[in-house]
């Protein structure tokens, strides 16, 4: 299983839309949206969490909700007994997971032009910084990662948006969901 999903979480937006997925989400999830100062960051946080909540659900055999997802000294989280593994990543309007049944990396960045001074401490592009934030959240190291890099990098342009995915393998199955509004 390797595959990669997309939703625009705008509709997080609405109060009404929000508190049903705050609501549904772990205790450490809403800790970490109710941290957060920002209307629209704490509706990317519990966004990404629904996505990963959708993603679980229709491609694995599990349910979120029955998993432990703990998380390591450097703070990247995982399933306990590791029956499978996931990234997730948002930006702007989008949230984004990759599940994976090998270590894996995901970002997300709008793309845009460089300032000099960043390109020179950072990355040259949008796309070499996906690269980094992906390959850093796959080895648990960073963005400053610096192990040797022997992985595979799939990369997606939607919408003005670049998506990379690092893995040991290329991620080809790719789907956009859609934040179904409750009921």
């Amino acid at each position: 299983m390797n595959v990669f999903f997309i939703m625009d979480i705008t509709p997080l937006n609405n109060q009404e839309v929000f508190d049903y997925y705050y609501d549904i989400s772990p205790k450490t999830r809403k800790e970490k949206a109710d941290r957060l100062k920002i209307c629209e960051d704490k509706a990317r946080c519990i966004g990404v969490y629904a996505l990963l909540r959708f993603a679980v659900g229709d491609y694995t055999p599990y349910n979120l909700d029955n998993l432990e997802i703990l998380t390591d000294n450097n703070g990247k989280p995982y399933v306990k007994n590791n029956p499978f593994y996931f990234s997730l990543a948002h930006s702007g309007k989008y949230a984004v997971c990759a599940l994976s049944d090998t270590q894996v990396g995901i970002d997300i960045e709008l793309e845009k032009e460089f300032p000099p001074k960043f390109k020179d401490r950072f990355a040259e592009n949008t796309l070499e910084w996906t690269k980094k934030e992906a390959k850093g959240k796959l080895t648990g190291n960073g963005f400053f990662d610096k192990t040797p890099d022997r992985f595979v990098y799939t990369h997606k342009k939607t919408d003005g948006y670049i998506i990379t995915v690092c893995s040991d393998k290329c991620f080809e199955d790719f789907y956009t969901y859609h934040l179904p509004f409750p009921t």
